[in-house]
């Protein structure tokens, strides 16, 4: 009896010590400023959602928001939600589309994910629909497990399919009379519903 009481009472001593290192950790996540929580890869998406929500409108570098969405020792929705803040932070109506993709061209997670534009509607889009824009698609880091998140800009003047994948590529000397403009942004998808995403 003497030894299952010691095995019992090592068990519950074991128990109380790893709940006191989660209660410190905790704590210590508390203490923690919003950007040192959202560049923490242990932080879960809760404490992320509330990070975010605490930073508001302070000024954060495209960097800071690339490097964590590049990195893949942080977990998907991690860096997706970091794909977002970059975009809502970056991206405002009425600057010149080359200028917008010019923040993120090379990085990473651009490359990991997917551009199209919209030839066709199914279903409704987040964004106002007009014969004279261009509304296009971005995939953020598409997974298999349908995680969909979708980024939708319309641009004025219309542009095609080669013009568009030449900005992309960073190829746009012959376009520098062109000006196209980011007239609308909106989000799309389960991720979004799922994690809470705060704008």
């Amino acid at each position: 009896m003497s030894f299952i009481w010691m095995i019992s009472f090592l068990c519950v001593y074991s128990g109380n010590d790893n709940d006191k290192i989660n209660g410190n950790q905790q704590e210590d996540k508390m203490q923690s400023s919003p950007l040192e929580i959202i560049q923490d890869n242990s932080t879960d998406i809760a404490q992320l959602i509330v990070a975010i929500e605490k930073l508001g409108t302070a000024s954060v570098s495209a960097d800071f928001w690339n490097d964590i969405a590049n990195d893949t020792q942080y977990h998907m929705p991690h860096r997706k939600h970091c794909v977002l803040q970059l975009i809502k932070r970056n991206a405002k109506a009425g600057m010149q589309l080359a200028d917008f993709l010019n923040l993120f061209r090379g990085q990473s997670w651009w490359t990991g994910s997917k551009w199209e534009i919209v030839d066709a509607l199914f279903g409704k889009l987040p964004i106002h629909f007009d014969i004279d824009l261009t509304i296009l698609k971005l995939d953020v880091l598409p997974e298999e497990d349908a995680n969909i998140c979708h980024i939708y800009f319309s641009v004025k003047p219309r542009i095609n399919s080669d013009e568009f994948k030449s900005l992309v590529n960073g190829n746009s000397s012959e376009l520098k009379d062109a000006d196209y403009k980011i007239i609308e942004i909106g989000y799309a998808g389960n991720f979004l519903r799922k994690h809470n995403v705060p704008f």
